[in-house]
């Protein structure tokens, strides 16, 4: 009888980059088992939420004594590893703790189809502390009754989070969403409508922001404009379905065309290597990549 081992990740971060380390948490487990199968090792790696491994202390991310601690660099090292059937020794006969973020896009476009198949409401795993994968899976694809036409445009906003002290922030300018529209216009004279999904509006700031945006939307001729925010799941639903998506520098939004098989054409900011772990520019073949200046 062969040997069962757990996998596991700490939570850290919003729900996006929740989704990243249970994707790639997923993805490296059944790499495991597949080539301990192969090679006949004998240990099969089991998935276990955080709190399941501790129980009375839930709200610690550090790894547990005893697991092998998996950062992004060593994720990425043992991913090409498994992909080339081999078996990385260092975490044989180990349990494992992914911490770390995981936004690399190579693992999921290579493994698109298995990722796609873990979204369904029939699974019970859980993401974090507030959300289960059936709850969320029934929300966007099963109930979700608002759904984006064939010649709309979608740009998600992020704002909330990204305002730091000081004044500074990585809120993407509005003028640079003005030029994209402007291109995407030109090349798909079809599209003549745009909404914009946004979290709700909360501070002053962010009020200005969006109503200088639509203002500047409404010149560009032939598009009708209109603003979305909803909840959660009905604003992540409406991009899951949108055919045309301008993404922000937002997980959130990346997570919705990752997971989608309608999309035709996604827009991706630059975000300039702003962060060091971060290697992630292509959503999938349908992706372009567009130039930024953040809003000060």
């Amino acid at each position: 009888m062969g040997k069962e081992l757990s996998i596991s990740y700490s939570c850290r971060g919003r729900f996006g980059n929740n989704l990243f380390q249970y994707f790639a948490t997923q993805v490296l487990l059944k790499l495991l088992n597949d080539v301990s199968q192969k090679h006949k090792i004998g240990i099969t790696y089991v998935y276990k939420y955080k709190n399941e491994i501790r129980p009375y202390q839930p709200w610690l991310e550090s790894t547990p004594e005893g697991w092998f601690e998996i950062t992004d660099e060593t994720f990425l090292k043992f991913y090409d590893q498994l992909k080339k059937g081999e078996y990385p020794t260092e975490i044989l006969n180990k349990n494992l703790w992914l911490f770390g973020y995981y936004q690399f896009d190579q693992f999921l476009r290579e493994n698109i189809e298995y990722v796609r198949s873990l979204f369904t409401s029939e699974s019970s795993h859980i993401i974090n502390d507030s959300i289960a994968m059936n709850n969320f899976a029934h929300s966007v694809k099963d109930i979700s009754d608002s759904k984006p036409s064939s010649d709309e445009l979608v740009l998600h906003l992020r704002l909330d989070d990204f305002i730091q002290s000081g004044g500074d922030n990585n809120i993407i300018a509005w003028e640079s969403y003005i030029d994209l529209v402007k291109k995407i216009k030109v090349e798909n004279p079809n599209l003549t409508k745009i909404t914009i999904v946004v979290d709700k509006i909360k501070r002053e700031f962010e009020g200005i922001y969006v109503q200088n945006l639509i203002k500047r939307l409404a010149m560009i001729g032939g598009l009708i404009v209109s603003i979305r925010s909803g909840s959660m799941w009905s604003d992540f639903a409406y991009m899951y379905y949108g055919e045309h998506i301008i993404l922000s520098n937002s997980t959130f939004s990346w997570w919705a065309t990752i997971l989608s098989d309608k999309n035709k054409l996604n827009w991706f900011p630059n975000t300039n290597g702003y962060y060091s772990n971060q290697i992630f520019n292509k959503i999938n073949d349908n992706t372009i990549v567009y130039e930024t200046k953040f809003w000060r």
